[in-house]
């Protein structure tokens, strides 16, 4: 189980590695998300948590999946996909008739 500030660690390394992969600064992406540039820092930093809407708002200004902000940026990329893959699966479907016998 992860804790709170591995969590935060491990979203603001993968912000900071995608800004910088698309080639913008903390500035610019704060202008694409209308945060403060010293948010951006903040998040990158690991010491503020983003709340969910906030992490999409800055994956769709990095071009990126929410999933690629969460997941840790340092897993060998074929366990990221992996498990990009398994997180992207479909809900099961479940008929009524199987929700009676619950």
């Amino acid at each position: 189980m992860i804790n709170n500030e591995a969590l935060k660690k491990n979203i603001g390394q993968a912000v900071r590695f995608y800004r910088r992969k698309k080639g913008i600064s903390q500035y610019k992406l704060a202008e694409l998300t209308e945060l403060s540039p010293s948010y951006i820092s903040e998040i990158e930093t690991g010491k503020k948590t983003p709340s969910l809407e906030t992490l999409l708002e800055i994956a769709k200004a990095l071009d990126v999946d929410l999933w690629d902000l969460l997941i840790p940026i340092d897993l060998p990329p074929n366990v990221k996909f992996a498990v990009k893959s398994l997180l992207k699966q479909p809900d099961i479907p479940t008929s009524e008739a199987n929700l009676s016998r619950v």
